[in-house]
């Protein structure tokens, strides 16, 4: 890995040491830089899925509340339609 410059010339060894090590550096720090927006990408997934789970949530009570009042609607106009003649019939 030395070049024959470097087993010469102890500066020259140094220097591109320092090269290597700048290079090093930059690379964890682009590395980190990209952990970083993983993490913040993965906070607003994470938020986006809690939201939408929320309004399926709140759709799906919204639903079943429709589905309840039509039975109940039905069961009216059963009641109005089928029991409350005879109930009159017996009245008179």
């Amino acid at each position: 890995m030395l070049s024959d410059l470097e087993k010469k010339n102890l500066e020259v060894h140094v220097e591109k040491q320092e090269l290597r090590d700048q290079a090093i550096n930059e690379a964890l720090l682009d590395i980190e830089r990209k952990i970083v927006d993983l993490v913040e990408a993965n906070k607003e997934l994470k938020k986006m899925i809690d939201e939408d789970r929320e309004n399926r949530s709140n759709q799906l009570i919204k639903w079943g509340a429709a589905i309840i009042a039509a039975l109940v609607s039905a069961l009216g106009m059963l009641f109005i339609r089928l029991i409350m003649p005879s109930l009159i019939g017996r009245i008179h």
